[in-house]
């Protein structure tokens, strides 16, 4: 089964408590909790129909001025919240059933030692924040390559923004060349395939 961990559930306990609170929201704002939600909801039962409100409160921003406008929170969504406060705690502790991983994806071939028609891969997994990139890459299962700079454990290295993108989605997506350089670097790149999964 899935679980949430106790940090990242308490980081959203703590987002829906504080958008209970308010009268009107942005979209902006709503949209971090809602992210929050689909993500962790993966790992709890019977919950992901109810964000459908959120969804619809946000709605289809055109413009910065658009995800910043302020709109009051109707009672709908607000009994949502009320309802999801008092109920996610309980659905904490079941959890959620782990799909199987479909046979037929590459990563599950790779990661059982199956053979696959794509050469020798390289797997890159990368996770981004407001310092940098961290990186690990294997060419086998569970074996993560320690490659440059200062080791850090579960990482073959961390890359740091010389400029910081503002928003998190363009950090994530600034790692993916940077794996691809780092790959580069290091790898003869002939007959090679690149998996990359992006850890966000």
């Amino acid at each position: 089964r899935m679980f949430v961990t106790a940090e990242k559930f308490a980081k959203l306990m703590t987002l829906l408590r504080e958008n209970m609170e308010l009268v009107t929201c942005s979209p902006r704002n709503m949209s971090k909790l809602l992210g929050k939600a689909q993500h962790q909801f993966r790992c709890l039962e019977g919950v992901r129909p109810l964000l459908v409100g959120f969804d619809r409160f946000i709605g289809g921003p055109g413009s910065m001025y658009e995800w910043d406008k302020e709109a009051e929170i109707g009672p709908h969504l607000r009994s949502n919240m009320g309802f999801l406060y008092q109920q996610l705690p309980r659905l904490l502790e079941a959890g959620a059933e782990m799909w199987p991983m479909d046979p037929a994806t590459l990563y599950f071939r790779w990661s059982r030692g199956l053979p696959h028609p794509y050469g020798e891969l390289i797997v890159a997994t990368w996770d981004a924040s407001v310092k940098g990139v961290a990186i690990s890459l294997c060419v086998r299962p569970g074996e993560i390559l320690y490659l440059e700079g200062m080791r850090f454990e579960g990482v073959s290295t961390i890359v740091t923004f010389e400029d910081t993108p503002e928003a998190q989605v363009h950090r994530e997506a600034a790692g993916a060349p940077m794996v691809m350089r780092l790959c580069r670097r290091h790898f003869d790149m002939r007959d090679r395939t690149v998996l990359m999964r992006n850890d966000c």
